[in-house]
């Protein structure tokens, strides 16, 4: 049952002062042995100072139980989540949807989930997913993924628009051989070979050397001093 603002206030101011009077009540019987009490001036009626200090004592507690009534009213509506349909209201435990969660979470082998908590805000619910994933996946996709289908899963199944899923990555140690978040391995990279070292070629401009060399090595060898000898002998004798 939902308290109104004004008796919220009515029962505080009521239980502050049940609770104060239990505690003047107490501190009473601490300082009197007895109380002669006179009814429709008759005398005769005593109190002693043991019942003096258990009614504080009741008093007080009393008024501090009217003081946490608000608290647990909000805290036993906080269990679950209200949905309004066609035909009425629609109330949903906190525990049913962690169990949607968890068959959630059983369907992924390279998520585990370490912890789960559904705060059920004024402006809608607030899920928190501690897991820890697989060192060989790529843990955006992965997250991306999951929040999506938590939230689809649970809008299905109860009927709740999830306003947030909150992931939160505790170990990424293990790995997995199957998973359709799988990271492609880099290819190995092989060390380059040193090439063998070339014969240096000569500088030409526009290839006008190398033709040079090459008529260079065409030419006939130059003629020596017995050739020319040689020659000149044959010149006198035709002479």
């Amino acid at each position: 049952m939902k308290v109104k603002f004004l008796d919220r206030i009515l029962l505080f101011v009521g239980a502050f002062l049940t609770a104060l009077a239990g505690v003047g009540t107490f501190l009473v019987g601490l300082g009197v042995d007895r109380i002669a009490v006179s009814v429709f001036g008759a005398e005769g009626l005593v109190i002693n100072r043991w019942l003096i200090l258990v009614s504080g004592a009741v008093l007080f507690l009393f008024g501090v139980y009217l003081l946490t009534l608000p608290k647990s009213g909000r805290a036993s509506r906080e269990d679950f989540v209200v949905q309004q349909t066609a035909g009425g209201e629609l109330r949903i435990s906190v525990k049913a949807m962690e169990s949607l969660v968890h068959k959630v979470m059983d369907a992924h082998d390279e998520m585990a989930l370490k912890g789960l908590t559904i705060e059920n805000r004024r402006d809608g619910v607030v899920i928190d997913l501690k897991v820890a994933m697989a060192g060989n996946i790529s843990i955006p996709l992965a997250v991306a993924a999951l929040q999506k289908e938590v939230r689809q899963h649970l809008l299905n199944a109860s009927g709740v628009d999830v306003k947030e899923v909150r992931v939160s990555v505790d170990t990424a140690d293990n790995e997995v051989k199957e998973s359709p978040f799988l990271m492609q391995e880099p290819p190995k990279v092989e060390p380059e070979t040193a090439a063998p070292p070339q014969a240096a070629e000569k500088h030409t401009w526009f290839g006008f050397g190398r033709k040079v060399d090459e008529q260079a090595e065409a030419m006939p060898d130059a003629p020596d001093d017995e050739d020319i000898a040689q020659v000149e002998e044959q010149h006198l004798e035709g002479n």
